[in-house]
């Protein structure tokens, strides 16, 4: 929420408890690391928390990557995350990039289908600058993410255009048609193509599920079975961490000096405006609709948290 998405934030933590109460995330679970090799690992997560899981698996990767320039972590048997940019970015605090995939349940559309197959499979990168903002490119494979549709739907807002399609397969606004339906991947065939690759780096890599099979935060009486891939990769390893940063800062300078399209003030990297919000957020506090805050207090009323 600090960072503006609200799609990821304090909106899942009454489906989180949910799980917890119904024994579908197991908190303090032990976190098991099988077929260790020097540059990589796949790790089992027991059912616990996603952001536990999520960090152990990145550090690990970073420790991997100071020794031999790239360490990758599957992760199996973890739990949804949050936004996808905390894990990714954490390498940034030691010159590496960071990837990050995560493969979820079906909720969308394969090009030229219109049932749900492929989960919103988001992927991340987080790419260190110089004096500049780093790079954090964080995205679903899909048009949206399927929080945004259950966040616009418990806003009472519709969805844009592009976003979803009907049972039908007609394209529509309507958040809760939308959950009836299925997402449609992001540009087309080009992003129902990287919502496989992912499914198969996050999910059969880690022997995790994969398509139709994956069960993930809507299933909450069920344990998820989704899986995660974490990636560091030493700059240092390839070229000086001084030459990579003033690359990347001369285009990042080439792109902000782009001229904006008529009705825009300027040209965003990725991951720009979430670094202003934070900011923001930093000075002014962090916004919390009102829906979603009487969700959180019937949630500490029903637990008895005062």
């Amino acid at each position: 929420n600090l960072r503006g998405v609200d799609s990821h934030g304090v909106f899942f933590l009454p489906r989180l408890v949910t799980k917890v109460l119904n024994g579908t995330i197991k908190p303090g679970a032990e976190i098991r690391v099988l077929n260790n090799t020097p540059s990589t690992a796949l790790i089992d997560g027991g059912h616990g928390f996603g952001q536990v899981v999520g960090v152990k698996a990145k550090n690990m990767a970073i420790e991997k990557a100071k020794t031999y320039g790239v360490g990758a972590i599957s992760a199996r048997n973890t739990n949804h995350f949050g936004m996808a940019a905390y894990y990714a970015m954490l390498a940034l605090d030691y010159d590496m990039i960071g990837l990050v995939l995560c493969n979820a349940g079906p909720c969308v559309a394969p090009w030229g289908g219109k049932n749900p197959v492929l989960g919103t499979n988001p992927l991340c990168f987080a790419i260190p600058s110089g004096k500049k903002r780093p790079i954090v490119l964080d995205m679903s494979t899909s048009a949206a993410s399927r929080a945004k549709i259950l966040l616009a739907l418990e806003n009472r807002e519709k969805i844009p255009e592009g976003w979803a399609i009907d049972e039908e397969g007609r394209p529509t606004t309507d958040p809760s048609a939308a959950l009836r339906g299925a997402l449609l991947s992001l540009g087309g065939a080009k992003g129902y193509g990287l919502a496989l690759v992912v499914d198969v780096l996050a999910g059969a890599l880690a022997d995790a599920a994969c398509g139709t099979d994956v069960r993930a935060m809507t299933f909450l009486e069920e344990e998820s079975n989704m899986g995660q891939f974490y990636m560091a990769i030493s700059v240092n390893s390839f070229i000086p961490i001084a030459m990579f940063k003033e690359k990347v800062d001369k285009l990042i300078e080439n792109v902000k000096a782009s001229l904006p399209a008529p009705g825009l003030k300027e040209v965003l990297l990725p991951g720009e405006q979430e670094f202003s919000d934070e900011e923001k957020g930093l000075r002014e506090g962090v916004h919390i609709s009102d829906e979603i805050w009487r969700d959180v207090k019937a949630l500490m009323y029903k637990l008895g948290v005062s």
